[in-house]
Parts: structure tokens; C-alpha cells; sequence
């Protein structure tokens, strides 16, 4: 626990916004407890936390990209000519509130729980309206 401050520092100044910070490190200390074992049995624990903390870095910042370049390709109508009919006939398939729920999330890095709070809906319904906005590109983009 005495780490968490260095931590939240270190993610924050990778990812460049503090509540994608505190995901990450929620999750590195989800991790660690679900893998108790592996981080009680490490010869240096708090390197296996950080080491996790890394990895979880670093798939929020892959994931962060992949939607900003997908929302950033719709709006400014710069698809690349091989990606043109399958992102632009993926994002049309969207409603509006879906494409304002994923660049909220990716663009902007609102944390979900202050998205629900301004949406007046819970956490997990939108997790939810996220999960299917995705999915439906993931779709139409495969």
C-alpha cells in the first residue's frame, strides 16, 4: 500500500489521465489478489506488482489508441482507403449515443463511474452500452 501513491504517479504520467491511472492500478491489485499465491511466493513482490501494473499499462494504452484511432478515422473522414467501407459502414450502423459513449471512454478518459453519474445510469448498464457499441464494430470491422 505504501506504493499505491508512486504507482497512481506513474500510470497517470503513461497514460496521461488520472482515472484511467486508478483503473489500472485497481486492476494490478485485482490481479495480485486473484494470483495471492504467485506475489506471496515472489522473491521481490512489490516487483511483481509493478511488473503487472506495467502490462496493465500497457493494454489500457493499446486498447485507448485502438478506439481513438477508430473514432478519430470517423469524424474527421480520414479512413484509409482498404478500411473506408468497413469503418464507415460500422460507424453508421452506431446511433449517436454510442459513438458519444465511446469517445467519452477512449477519447476523453472519463471514468465509467462519472459517465453513469452524468447519464443518471449505472455503472453496469453502461459497461454494458459500451460492451455492445464495441462489439457491433468489432463485427462490422472483421
Amino acid at each position: 500500500m505504501e506504493e499505491v501513491p508512486n504507482m497512481l504517479r506513474y500510470a497517470e504520467i503513461l497514460l496521461s489521465s488520472y482515472p484511467l491511472a486508478e483503473d489500472a492500478v485497481q486492476n494490478t491489485f485485482k490481479i495480485a489478489l486473484e494470483k495471492i499465491d504467485d506475489v506471496i511466493n515472489s522473491p521481490k513482490p512489490v516487483g511483481w506488482i509493478k511488473n503487472t501494473l506495467k502490462n496493465e499499462i500497457r493494454q489500457k494504452y493499446r486498447e485507448q489508441k485502438k478506439w481513438q484511432k477508430y473514432i478519430f478515422d470517423y469524424e474527421l473522414n480520414m479512413i484509409p482507403v482498404h478500411d473506408a467501407l468497413s469503418v464507415e459502414t460500422a460507424f453508421w450502423g452506431l446511433d449517436e449515443n454510442a459513438i458519444y459513449l465511446l469517445k467519452k471512454i477512449y477519447v476523453e478518459g472519463i471514468p465509467y463511474q462519472e459517465l453513469a453519474e452524468e447519464l443518471n445510469i449505472s455503472v453496469s448498464a453502461l459497461k454494458m452500452r459500451i460492451k455492445r457499441a464495441k462489439d457491433k464494430l468489432k463485427k462490422e470491422l472483421t
